[in-house]
């Protein structure tokens, strides 16, 4: 939690729009790029509608910069732009992402967002496991941040992305023991 003019803590959770549609992107393209995400549910078709190579050959430092968004580093920085938009310096100089946006954007939009079981809302006890790691302590918890985005990818995922972000599956952030458990493990680090 974030309290103004105190060291604190802050948690936030997301599905990850962003995220998403540059995972939509690899997998219409059959990018062999972030490999440790499982593929979007529901399946994307592959389309030959830009050139591939270039695509993947531009995809690392883009994907970087989408996780480094994502994960809310330099918030307010004014030079920072959502990385999937044309006027981001995050696509200045990737053409050929720009052309892979341009052609897929509209339906890498249309992708479903997460939709977790109804009544799973891990987020809504990470006030709880601080509260509990302080306890453990015996003291307040050290001020952190951390970004939890959610995409509706195949199977289990629990991806540290950043030391400040993970990336979850709805699957997983939909079975209340395990990823309550993966909190707990997270939060008694940065805490």
């Amino acid at each position: 939690m974030q309290f103004s003019g105190t060291p604190s803590w802050q948690v936030s959770w997301g599905d990850g729009n962003f995220v998403r549609v540059a995972l939509y992107l690899r997998d219409a393209l059959a990018l062999p790029a972030a490999p440790e995400i499982p593929p979007l549910v529901p399946s994307v078709a592959v389309t030959d509608v830009v050139d591939r190579t270039a695509v993947a050959a531009e995809w690392p430092g883009w994907w970087a910069d989408v996780l480094d968004f994502a994960s809310g580093n330099n918030i307010g920085d004014p030079r920072r732009s959502l990385p999937v938009l044309p006027h981001s310096p995050a696509l200045v100089a990737r053409p050929a992402l720009r052309a892979a946006l341009d052609a897929l954007g509209p339906q890498a939009a249309q992708h479903p967002r997460p939709r977790r079981t109804p009544g799973a809302a891990p987020s809504r006890r990470i006030g709880e496991f601080v509260t509990a790691r302080e306890a453990e302590l015996g003291r307040k918890a050290r001020p952190f941040r951390l970004a939890v985005t959610e995409l509706s990818v195949d199977g289990l995922l629990w991806h540290r992305a950043a030391v400040h972000h993970v990336l979850v599956s709805t699957r997983f952030a939909s079975d209340e023991a395990l990823c309550a458990g993966a909190l707990r493990e997270i939060i008694a680090e940065l805490a």
